[in-house]
């Protein structure tokens, strides 16, 4: 899954999967409500305090990169995907790249993907670095060093579904809005990454 969104969103598979490993430990059921953290054995569980905190308007990031909800809220992501892996994988991958763009391929980009604040972006930085000097991500096909980064931009739409046949439910599929798929509905056509659900007939 790691791999699958570094291609797409052409950022280091390395530095996503050393993310993900400080963020969440690599757990998919992670959610943080204002510094505080919680580890759940289920989706559900984790989804139904994260409403919770969406309720009480609280902020909180969720899932194995720890995407903040806001992030879910502009543009109108559903809060369970945040709780899929490969969406909050494709959503953390996406929050990285733009950070990318911000700051060059530098491990500033990796601080501020967690904070603007330039001190907590540096110690955090500091720990992505010591993630990839320990080798506890799991095991990556791209070294993780500033040099291994190649700008690759995504090619048309992205369909890799999340969560097939939840409930009987359409797939989530995390894409970009620039085909025939797109809308009004949906975030106006708009270039922006999302997660939806697809009607079925689609497929």
């Amino acid at each position: 899954m790691f791999e699958e969104a570094a291609q797409f969103w052409g950022v280091p598979v390395a530095w996503t999967q050393a993310i993900a490993d400080v963020e969440s430990g690599t757990h998919p059921w992670s959610l943080n409500i204002e510094g505080k953290g919680h580890k759940f054995i289920s989706k559900e569980m984790a989804l139904a305090m994260a409403r919770q905190a969406k309720a009480q308007g609280r902020s909180f990031d969720s899932g194995i990169m720890q995407v903040n909800n806001f992030w879910l809220k502009k543009y109108g992501i559903p809060l369970e995907a945040a709780f899929d892996p490969l969406a909050n994988i494709y959503l953390g991958s996406w929050i990285l790249k733009q950070e990318i763009g911000h700051h060059g391929q530098t491990w500033e980009a990796i601080g501020a993907y967690h904070s603007p604040n330039e001190n907590k972006g540096r110690r955090y930085a500091e720990m992505v670095k010591g993630a990839l000097a320990k080798g506890r991500a799991p095991k990556a096909t791209e070294p993780g060093t500033l040099s291994s980064f190649t700008d690759r931009k995504p090619k048309g739409i992205s369909k890799s579904v999340v969560d097939e046949k939840e409930r009987g439910q359409a797939p989530l599929i995390v894409s970009r809005s620039n085909s025939k798929l797109q809308s009004s509905s949906w975030q106006g056509g708009r270039a922006d990454p999302f997660v939806k659900r697809i009607p079925k007939k689609i497929f």
